[in-house]
């Protein structure tokens, strides 16, 4: 036992800068493919579930379940960043880690089901106690699953990953959609959430072949937590800021407003990982394995963000402008309401997709204090304005919600930059060079979806996407060749040979190709 989780220990070297963007962009390509899998069978679940339950179903389980990833930040003690960034590793590391976090989880999930009556209160919804209690099994989940899927993503098997995702996810849909057909309401929802974290949790053990032995080192103990104190500071003021904004929605407009909301959110954040997700469980690992070297750190941080928002941007541009006729098609003319905050969502949701990217910059080089820092100062001005703007309605609270993600986007520019030693113009535009192509796609956009009633709903669909996209890539090329020609290397070979004409000679290699290297922001 000892030899083999030796094996699974030791040193990360620096990979040939084509050995790293061969490992990224499989790794890319696999979790794409598991987004697509399990977001359009989610997308086929939500259509179901919300024509089966009440939105106050969907806001009685977001009460719930938003308060449980706080726990899941605490339990891990930022331990499975550390495993994934860490130069080297021990296996008394990786006990130590383990057995702290299962003591954790366990601690935990024992004081949520105590408090649970508590936070219902706060909440001001009796109904969600007993939710809140039978969630609290997922702390434990988590804690006990933390080492084994840190060392997939340690060793950038996201091709497991993803296998193991997805097969997760499609049976807790269906799992699902059998409890909400047999009346379970909101229970349906958390039961989607234990099933398919069991299910993963059980995959992941089995394929990491590492089994925790019974060391612990005080020392070893002490490393990670200096460095996991930040990380989970950050997490906690994280989704301790997404519980308390459900907490104010919900007393300020009611569940049933807060359910709208989820639905518009669920739809907006479907697109969202459908386009541009799959990068970023990839990024900590590959920030790590280049963070030696600013020149190449700042390389991948401008690239993958460029390719970020040039990949979502497309999709969320359909989502904006087809919600009035797609959200009643998906989910049935009684969730019509929810279309009205599509275009809200999707500003928001655009301007935080550097978020994740910015974070993965942090902790993959290895400085989450900073991090903490501003994360904790961006959220206690984002809930001290929705907390005053909330009483004022629903419209009111959507704007606030779109101008504090413009303000902490330009925030983190200023941040940014400094640790990659560069400009902020440089960060700024690897970002906001989707406008003017998506200004010009949403223009089209608009326009097809003027043709309503004289064409059937699924074609007029299908034309405003065909031509948002169309339009997108002709003026991404024409405006953004960098970016162009770099998204076409992530894509599948076949795809990318499909696209390989648009990319400017200049750009091209010696054999026909796309060149990986280059400044995703030129």
């Amino acid at each position: 036992m000892a030899r083999q989780n030796e094996a699974v220990a030791g040193e990360i070297t620096p990979p040939t800068e084509e050995s790293l963007t061969a490992r990224t962009s499989s790794s890319i390509l696999w979790m794409t493919l598991q987004r697509w899998a399990t977001r359009l069978g989610g997308l086929a679940t939500l259509m179901i579930l919300t024509r089966v339950l009440a939105p106050e179903d969907f806001g009685l389980a977001s009460a719930a379940t938003t308060l449980i990833p706080i726990l899941y930040v605490i339990s891990d003690i930022g331990f499975s960043t550390y495993i994934v960034q860490a130069r080297r590793l021990s296996t008394r590391t990786l006990n130590t880690a383990f057995w702290f976090s299962l003591l954790c989880g366990l601690v935990l999930a024992g004081a949520v089901v105590v408090a649970a009556p508590l936070m219902a209160l706060v909440v001001g919804e009796p109904a969600v106690a007993p939710l809140i209690q039978v969630m609290a099994v997922s702390v434990g989940i988590v804690a006990v699953t933390s080492v084994p899927i840190s060392l997939l993503r340690r060793r950038m098997e996201f091709r497991r990953l993803a296998v193991i995702e997805v097969s997760s996810a499609l049976v807790a849909q269906a799992a699902a959609i059998t409890a909400a057909l047999l009346g379970a309401g909101a229970w349906a929802l958390v039961l989607q959430v234990l099933v398919s974290q069991v299910i993963y949790g059980v995959a992941a053990w089995f394929v990491s072949r590492w089994r925790p032995g019974v060391t612990f080192s005080r020392t070893q103990f002490i490393v990670m937590l200096r460095f996991g104190g930040p990380i989970v500071g950050s997490g906690l003021v994280t989704m301790t800021r997404y519980w308390l904004e459900t907490v104010i929605i919900i007393s300020a407009l009611g569940v049933r407003e807060m359910g709208f909301i989820i639905i518009a959110q669920r739809l907006v954040l479907t697109a969202q990982e459908l386009s541009v997700s799959a990068l970023l469980p990839v990024a900590t690992a590959a920030f790590a394995r280049v963070k030696e070297t600013t020149e190449r750190l700042r390389s991948a941080y401008l690239r993958a963000t460029a390719i970020s928002y040039a990949a979502v941007a497309p999709l969320m541009l359909f989502v904006a402008v087809a919600a009035p006729t797609l959200v009643p098609f998906l989910f049935g003319a009684d969730k019509s309401p929810s279309a009205a905050i599509v275009p809200a969502i999707v500003v928001t949701v655009l301007l935080n997709v550097s978020w994740a990217i910015d974070q993965g910059l942090y902790l993959g080089a290895g400085r989450p204090l900073r991090w903490f820092i501003l994360v904790t100062a961006t959220t206690a001005v984002a809930l001290g304005t929705l907390a005053l703007i909330a009483p004022l309605g629903l419209a009111p609270v959507l704007i606030t919600m779109a101008c504090v993600a413009a303000g902490e986007a330009v925030v983190r520019w200023f941040v940014v930059a400094p640790v990659l030693r560069t400009r902020v113009r440089d960060v700024a535009f690897a970002q906001l060079g989707i406008i003017a192509p998506s200004v010009l796609a949403g223009g089209v956009g608009v326009a097809v979806m003027q043709l309503g009633d004289a064409v059937p709903e699924v074609a007029l669909l299908a034309l405003t996407g065909t031509a948002i996209v169309v339009v997108y890539l002709i003026a991404t090329r024409f405006l953004r060749p960098r970016v162009f020609a770099d998204t076409v290397t992530m894509l599948p070979a076949r795809i990318g040979t499909l696209l390989i004409w648009g990319v400017p000679r200049r750009l091209r290699s010696a054999d026909g190709g796309v060149p990986a290297e280059g400044e995703a922001s030129a």
